[in-house]
């Protein structure tokens, strides 16, 4: 089993949740209004400097809806390259 751990510019959260959807992807966990810099896009800091903030989604998947999806996650990363999109993939061992 497989957590994903998706961190998304706040202006493409429709384009990835109507993604998601369109994928049979329904149900997760959503953090709003994460703040941070990363090394492949403007910080998002909610200010008057670096204006705008990330949501954060975790998406707990099957073996089989993960490899599925994959291919997916790429697109949309290459779609919105620089503008703020990111996915760690973690392993799920036990789960209480």
């Amino acid at each position: 089993m497989k957590m994903l751990q998706i961190i998304c510019d706040s202006g493409f959260e429709s384009y990835l949740l109507e993604n998601l959807e369109k994928n049979g992807i329904f149900h997760f966990t959503k953090i709003e209004k994460v703040l941070g810099k990363g090394k492949s896009s403007e910080p998002h800091m909610d200010d008057e400097v670096w204006p705008g903030y990330h949501v954060l989604y975790y998406i707990k998947l099957e073996e089989k809806d993960y490899e599925r999806i994959k291919p997916i996650l790429f697109q949309i990363k290459e779609k919105l390259r620089g503008k703020g999109f990111k996915v760690f993939v973690y392993e799920i061992f036990d789960e209480i």
